[in-house]
């Protein structure tokens, strides 16, 4: 357990509704023992964006102490890889992926040039020289490119784990099974690197790659914090505060309070669920206006969009009627008109509806489509129709009113196939 750090919060991997108004992002630096800051960072959050290649790009740098400029040599990595890693560069996801990895070797490759040649030129006896620790995260994998020992963390439920090795004496006497990791931390050749960018012409660059799940995290930190907090403590923050703006405060205050000798700065970056992303409370409404605005349809998705529904609406109602009245593919019939006189007593030119061609079988009225036999009608008899005409039985059926007052059957309405029903003149 940590001092001072609260015990009644949930864990972070319990349920990511919890941050609908927390930052899943975050960085924090103090200076801690020092009367410089040559610590440099920076987390750039893409995913809010309409359109964006990959989520999040988090650097940490820390300038070599003791050699001229550490502070410039810091900043100008941190500078150089987010513009070298704009997402405007990447197509879409799919080109992020391919080149990722390339493009951060070049990044880090081209800073350590430049800092050489700064160092060739000025009066100084060395390069200036700094770590780098640096993420690419699209919404599968983190990139890591590592140089130094700056540290990048991979933190889930289980824990941390530490992805990157310390490139130090210490580093190497860790890796080796020499010393343990507590010992390492208060070691007192913890701070002499043995690879940094900037005072060779060239430079070695750690590269890999690391899944990711949502709700899990990316951190990277300086020495000043690693040291400072064993990956239990740092575990233990990350997991229980579900801000990670106030999580990174969190480290970096330990770490001050523990009089680190060095600055402290921690970079930190939480997976997003998959689907939309959850949102700080200043955030929250303007972004939805942007969203509406940004992600709006096309118009031909609209349309297809709404044929979809026209189909599935008759599919549905085909479904139905397939259920009740044994649907089959209609047969053709004539077309018969809806508006008629309602009762006998047409004058010259009114169009009438009457039952026709009966044929050996007759012309039936049916309680329901197809079935349940009602009565006979003959040929001429005046039909009122009500409503729209079914599909059933390979026919379309009318509802019909008897109008003739030859008719003794026991109903006077029902169904008659619409094959046998005219439309005629009444003065014919």
């Amino acid at each position: 357990m940590i001092p001072g750090q609260p015990t009644s919060r949930q864990p972070a991997q319990q349920a990511y509704g919890q941050y609908a108004t927390m930052r899943w992002y975050g960085e924090a630096t103090h200076p801690g023992g020092r009367e410089y800051n040559e610590d440099a960072a920076a987390v750039v959050d893409f995913s809010t964006r309409a359109s964006h290649a990959y989520g999040a790009l988090l650097v940490v740098a820390d300038g070599i102490g003791g050699h001229q400029a550490g502070d410039v040599a810091s900043r100008l990595a941190v500078e150089s890889l987010q513009v070298d890693l704009d997402p405007n560069r990447f197509e879409d996801e799919a080109g992020f992926r391919l080149t990722i990895a390339s493009l951060l070797q070049a990044s880090i490759a081209s800073v350590n040039r430049r800092l050489h040649e700064m160092g060739r030129a000025g009066p100084g006896e060395r390069s200036p020289g700094t770590t780098v620790t640096c993420a690419a995260i699209d919404t599968q994998d983190t990139w890591i490119a590592h140089v130094g020992d700056s540290r990048a963390y991979h933190v889930t439920a289980a824990g941390a784990r530490a992805l990157t090795e310390d490139h130090s004496v210490v580093g190497a006497m860790l890796a080796e099974g020499v010393i343990t990791e507590e010992q390492a931390r208060v070691h007192e050749q913890r701070n002499i690197i043995t690879r940094a960018v900037g005072p060779d012409p060239e430079v070695e660059i750690d590269l890999l790659r690391v899944p990711m799940r949502p709700g899990e995290l990316i951190l990277l930190c300086t020495d000043g914090l690693h040291t400072a907090l064993s990956r239990e403590e740092i575990a233990h923050v990350m997991t229980t505060v579900p801000d990670v703006q106030q999580a990174c405060e969190t480290l970096v205050s330990i770490a001050v309070s523990r009089a680190t000798g060095d600055n402290a700065t921690a970079v930190a970056w939480r997976m997003p669920p998959a689907g939309p992303e959850p949102e700080t409370e200043t955030e929250a409404a303007p972004r939805r206006h942007r969203a509406g605005r940004e992600r709006r349809l096309p118009r031909w998705a609209v349309a297809l969009l709404a044929a979809l529904f026209v189909l599935l609406g008759a599919g549905a109602g085909w479904f139905v009627g397939s259920f009740w009245y044994g649907n089959e593919q209609p047969k053709e019939s004539a077309q018969v008109e809806k508006e008629l006189p309602p009762r006998p007593g047409y004058k010259a030119g009114d169009r009438v509806v009457v039952a026709s061609q009966p044929g050996a079988g007759g012309c039936y009225l049916y309680d329901f489509p197809d079935e349940t036999r009602q009565g006979r009608l003959y040929d001429g008899w005046s039909l009122e129709i009500q409503g729209s005409p079914r599909a059933a039985g390979g026919s379309w059926w009318y509802r019909v009113e008897v109008t003739d007052p030859a008719y003794t059957g026991a109903s006077r309405s029902g169904y008659v196939d619409a094959a046998y029903l005219q439309a005629v003149d009444s003065s014919g």
